[in-house]
């Protein structure tokens, strides 16, 4: 276990293009490959400014922080409480800040992959993000919905976006599953 984290901050140092001269909080996650005696290896690197920054408004309130989990790994509680059963799963996160996708393999985490926000869609699509909402909350992926040439151009272009975001789900999907032995999701 120690020469694990030791390899893998190494690792992450030479290959992952960290500078040296800032300090980084690092860790990772570990995985057996199926049908082999290798491990599937997951290093995570934030910079310690950048956590102390994001976090210190809750350390004023908490007085300390004792663990800080990345948001693709709370879905794993999804599954010990029984909510989702165990199975191979795609989970969607949509924010206006950040989106992304994790996936879950018999409640295990395997692999998350960042895609374009909400207001990155909304940028893409001159649009506020407050009328993108609306559009899919409302007329979601149905071209009928969309009423004149000006939001169809708009669902065309939200639909390009969201199949660019899949293609690059569909691709580490199938790149993980000789890794994690799933048939399907």
């Amino acid at each position: 276990e120690d020469q694990l984290a030791i390899q893998a901050e190494i690792q992450i140092y030479e290959n992952g293009g960290l500078d040296p001269n800032v300090e980084y909080v690092i860790d990772y996650l570990s995985f057996k490959v199926v049908n082999s005696n290798s491990l599937y290896v997951e290093v995570f690197a934030v910079p310690t400014s950048v956590l102390k920054e994001q976090f210190k408004k809750y350390e004023k309130i908490t007085k300390i922080v004792d663990f800080i989990a990345p948001k693709f790994l709370v879905y794993k509680s999804l599954y010990s409480r029984n909510i989702l059963d165990n199975s191979t799963d795609i989970i969607f996160h949509f924010s206006e800040e950040d989106s992304f996708v994790a996936v879950y393999n018999n409640g295990e985490y395997i692999i998350h992959k960042q895609i374009d926000s909400l207001d990155e869609i909304a940028s893409k699509c001159n649009i506020h993000t407050n009328k993108l909402k609306r559009f899919l909350a409302e007329k979601g992926f149905d071209e009928g919905r969309y009423e004149d040439i000006e939001e169809e151009a708009i669902y065309n272009q939200i639909l390009e976006i969201f199949t660019s975001n899949l293609q690059k789900i569909i691709h580490i999907v199938n790149n993980k599953r000789s890794i994690f032995g799933f048939e399907k999701v």
